[in-house]
């Protein structure tokens, strides 16, 4: 009779050990064979040889029709031959190896699912069919952590046997149980025996080698020492399981994806002399320049959008306003974001380096402000030795330090200046008089004081040596407008007339109209009462609305990017060989080392000059999804690690290959280690997604930026914005605790 197992001169070692001397014997089907020996003899090895687990160094094993061959130095034998080994040998490992996050049933019924492609309904009957063999069809829904030791392990040989295997593999199948569920396995093994089928146990059960095996084989320093039986007889050898790169190629594949998706997003590109006249400005930069209405939060005004919306008209164009974060305006500019930029920006040598600018649209100077009750300062003179407080990066600033022996105290936000000057922490401030009127001149705790520090000039930037025609037109426009009392007009609107734009404009009329835009900006960022807080909180709410609808838009799609990028990291790491798991370490150390906000700029303002112009949008999820996906990774790469290798070789026994492994038993144990951690990672990247503000995108921090620097109000806003945040990420903690039970 042929024999359904054969195995001649097979030879194993691990680098320099020998483990498989030359081992040779051969099984007829229906023997239940028993491998028994002292511990290091080779044994497991032998077993793990004839499922191709472990590959050969030489010798031959055949197996139901499948041989397997290799000479001395020869290469590897192939994957797929190991694949139709396995179609017709199961293998029961000693720690059982149930896949945790599957029932009972779920683990009989997934490899033949998965390999095989068995439909739900035939793949629960055979596993319903198979539990009632082994005697565990009323556990069929238990998870195995809720089973017995013995359980488990005929789970483990139903799990086997629903691949209808000819022959059966256990590795030391009762070692791990106690001696009273020891009986429940080998009556198993035994049932299988009357039924014919083949099976070979390495055990060190010796009652149940003697009483129920067809031969022992006593194994010895990697060879066959002794046989039971006279007749000659030989088992074949295993193969080394080698990670396979056709799905790390997919990982590489998904990382090209990512970047050729980010790269496609480039918006179009917007001709200077369109239609619309798109100017760039920052509305948390403060009244009265361009900043949110307090009546209405929806619209953005300023005496600056006045001028535009009217030079739109003496031009003929529509003009559209580009919200940017103001130090980034002339970035923005030269990335092509907008054909102009309006904000405050001074004349001076520094900017006109950077960008072009029109004639001056207003002319003004710095205003000394002290607390009221404070003597009187009539200059810069009586200001030496005191500190004083002014805009950074100002021409004031510039002024202050090159005056010399006063204290100069910078700061970002105005109000913040003048906040400190109430509370004693410096003695005056000097800012452009707009501020000072809007911030200062409103509040009965402070006073002008002293004559005009300097002159200032404000003008409209374009981008450096751009358009020459466009920079003519608002020349063109903004002559006629001081010709024809149009910008006096406006001036006048918001209390901002100086005797310097008399001089400018030849203008010495009284004043022309009643400041309303200023009377109506007081009487709303003074409100009197608590009812009349409470209704200019009421106000913010729609716009916290659809700026926390924008937060969470941009961090749940930088989080999916993130999500799928750091998984391809991870698995090029865990599964991808050397190379791959060196590059990704590269990727990995470059983002993490760097800050979050450098690559939000680099990407954003840095890739135009290669070629690469993306919409905000797209810069800001990409730049947030890339940076987190460094993070991710690591998060991942512990959970796969965290998973016992012996997972993997169960799955690959079965016959899964290595993807179909991934897919089904290691990522999904994985996930949920990594929840909690991907969790925390998403609350602390809604946080994050506050950086994008310096690429134009109003997300929920620039908004709380806007509505403090108009209202004056860091205190109850901010506590207004902290509690959105907290709203925003409560249920996705909730969702996370239920998704991980």
């Amino acid at each position: 009779m042929q024999p359904i197992l054969r195995v001649e001169s097979v030879h194993k070692s691990f680098d320099t050990t020998q483990i498989l001397k030359g081992v040779s014997f051969q099984i007829e089907e229906g023997d239940l064979v028993s491998i028994i020996g002292p511990s290091g003899c080779g044994k497991s090895t032998l077993l793990r040889c004839l499922n191709g687990l472990e590959t050969i160094d030489s010798g031959t094993i055949e197996a139901c029709g499948v041989r397997m061959e290799r000479k001395p130095g020869a290469p590897e034998i192939p994957d797929e031959i190991a694949h139709r080994l396995r179609r017709n040998v199961g293998m029961v490992f000693q720690q059982y190896q149930l896949f945790p996050h599957k029932t009972l049933i779920q683990n009989v019924m997934l490899a033949p699912m998965v390999v095989k492609g068995v439909k739900l309904d035939e793949a629960a009957a055979n596993a319903e069919r198979l539990l009632r063999k082994v005697g565990l069809y009323e556990q069929r829904d238990r998870y195995p952590i809720n089973l017995s030791g013995g359980q488990q392990q005929r789970g483990a040989i139903a799990r086997a046997l629903a691949m209808a295997p000819k022959i059966m593999l256990y590795d030391e199948p009762t070692s791990a149980l106690d001696p009273g569920l020891v009986d429940e396995v080998l009556d198993v093994m035994k049932e299988l025996d009357a039924e014919g089928m083949t099976q070979i146990a390495v055990t060190h059960e010796m009652r149940f080698a003697r009483d129920a095996s067809d031969y022992i084989i006593f194994m010895e320093k990697g060879d066959i020492v002794e046989i039971s039986d006279e007749d000659e007889m030989r088992l074949p050898e295993p193969r080394l399981l080698r990670a396979r790169l056709a799905f790390a190629l997919l990982a590489a594949l998904t990382l090209l994806c990512a970047a050729g998706a980010a790269r496609a997003q480039t918006p179009p590109v917007h001709e200077p002399f369109s239609k619309t006249l798109r100017y760039g400005g920052d509305a948390t930069s403060g009244a009265p320049y361009t900043f949110k209405d307090p009546a209405d939060p929806d619209l953005t005004v300023g005496f600056e959008v006045d001028i535009m919306n009217q030079l739109g008209r003496e031009l003929g164009r529509k003009v559209e306003f580009i919200q940017n974060d103001w130090s980034n305006l002339i970035p923005g500019l030269n990335a092509g974001l907008y054909d102009a930029v309006i904000n405050g920006l001074e004349i001076t040598p520094e900017h006109q380096a950077a960008a072009d600018f029109t004639i001056p649209y207003y002319v003004t100077y710095g205003q000394i402000v002290i607390r009221k009750g404070d003597p009187e300062v009539a200059g810069l003179e009586q200001l030496r030795g005191k500190s004083v407080g002014t805009l950074k990066s100002s021409q004031m600033e510039r002024v202050l330090r090159a005056f010399g022996g006063i204290d100069v105290r910078s700061y970002e936000q105005e109000i913040d200046a003048y906040s400190d000057l109430k509370l004693k922490r410096i003695d005056a401030t000097v800012m452009d008089f707009p501020i000072a009127v809007y911030y200062a001149q409103p509040d009965d705790a402070l006073q002008f004081t002293g004559t005009p520090v300097g002159r200032i000039e404000y003008g409209i930037a374009l981008k450096k040596g751009g358009d020459p025609q466009l920079l003519a037109s608002l020349n063109s426009g903004l002559s006629q407008m001081m010709q024809d009392g149009e910008m006096r007009k406006i001036l006048d609107r918001w209390a901002l007339w100086t005797p310097m734009m008399a001089q400018v404009t030849g203008d010495n009329r009284p004043l022309q109209a009643q400041p309303e835009a200023y009377t109506h900006f007081v009487e709303a960022t003074q409100p009197r009462g608590l009812v009349a807080q409470l209704e200019r909180y009421a106000r913010f709410l729609p716009q916290l609305f659809w700026a926390a609808v924008m937060t969470m838009e941009i961090s749940i799609l930088a989080m999916i990017l993130a999500v799928a990028l750091g998984a391809g990291l991870a698995l090029c790491r865990v599964y991808g060989g050397t190379m791959l798991d060196r590059v990704a370490q590269v990727y990995i150390e470059c983002v993490r080392g760097t800050p979050l906000l450098i690559q939000v700029l680099f990407i954003y303002y840095g890739l135009p000059k290669i070629g690469v112009q993306l919409d905000p949008f797209v810069a800001g999820v990409l730049a947030l999804g890339l940076n987190y996906a460094a993070y991710e990774a690591e998060n991942y790469r512990a959970g796969l690690l965290a998973i016992p290798r012996h997972q993997m070789e169960t799955a690959i026994a079965l016959n899964m290959t290595e993807r179909e492994a991934l897919r089904h038993v290691i990522i999904p144990q994985a996930a949920r280690i990594v929840l909690p951690p991907t969790t925390n990672d998403f609350i602390s990247l809604i946080k994050d997604s506050s950086l994008v503000s310096v690429i134009s995108l109003v997300e929920l921090t620039k908004t709380y930026e806007q509505i403090s620097t108009t209202y004056y109000d860091y205190f109850g806003t901010g506590l207004l914005v902290a509690a959105v945040y907290l709203l925003l990420g409560l249920p996705f903690v909730r969702l996370a605790r239920w998704a991980e039970k």
